[in-house]
């Protein structure tokens, strides 16, 4: 069986009284939840890493240039799907980006009084 007295440096000491007067709880009901919650992840970290050696071991692997080309195929469908809300407005009968038009505008704006 485990101990059941940890050390706990002085600034980490500080921070729980700090946080757990703010919380309303005390510092056993917070260390234990966050060692509770630090092991729950440990315990899936470690799990994830060995389903990804057995991965390996089993020759379940894709290259980068695989999966580069999966992710851009995957792009392709997303943005090809339907158009946004915008596409079912009528078309400009000119077109208002070009160096002429943002030109004529600016004049208009400044009363033609650019530098």
């Amino acid at each position: 069986m485990m101990d059941d007295k940890v050390s706990i440096p002085r600034n980490l000491a500080k921070r729980l009284e700090r946080v757990t007067r703010k919380a309303g709880v005390t510092p056993g009901v917070l260390v234990r939840t966050a060692l509770a919650n630090q092991l729950d992840y440990e315990e899936w970290f470690l799990k994830a890493v060995d389903e990804g050696i057995a991965d390996l071991d089993a020759g379940r692997v894709f290259t980068t240039r695989q999966v580069l080309a999966a992710l851009d195929k995957q792009r392709a469908q997303h943005f090809a799907r339907k158009p946004g809300a915008w596409s079912a407005r009528p078309k400009a009968k000119a077109d208002w980006d070009t160096p002429a038009t943002n030109a004529a505008i600016a004049d208009a704006l400044t009363g033609g009084k650019l530098p």
